[in-house]
């Protein structure tokens, strides 16, 4: 999926995930009511810190749209994305599809 460009976050904006993904944390979740923006935001900062983005839909499985090859077998298992995200070698930013589409 292409998302639209977004003006690029403000820091206060980024500055707690930033935190969090460079403190290790295997795991973050962002709730929100804007998924384009929320996905925006998380794309800006992967790009941001040179780490791999991925996406994570029920039909589709993980994907990557830097790398169109990369096919996860079995991927389409919400649990079997979040296992390999969290035995990736270097770091990751992944962002499921919401409950919404």
């Amino acid at each position: 999926m292409d998302t639209p460009e977004l003006l690029p976050p403000s820091h206060a904006e980024v500055r707690d995930f930033e935190i969090l993904i460079r403190a290790n944390h295997p795991l973050i979740v962002l709730e929100t009511d804007e998924p384009e923006r929320g996905e925006g935001l998380i794309r800006w900062l992967a790009d941001r810190l040179s780490i791999a983005y991925a996406r994570w839909e029920p039909d589709a499985g993980l994907t990557r749209s830097d790398l169109v090859s990369f096919k996860l077998e079995n991927s389409e298992s919400l649990t079997v994305s979040l296992e390999y995200i969290t035995r990736a070698p270097g770091d990751c930013a992944a962002i499921p599809a919401t409950r919404g589409r």
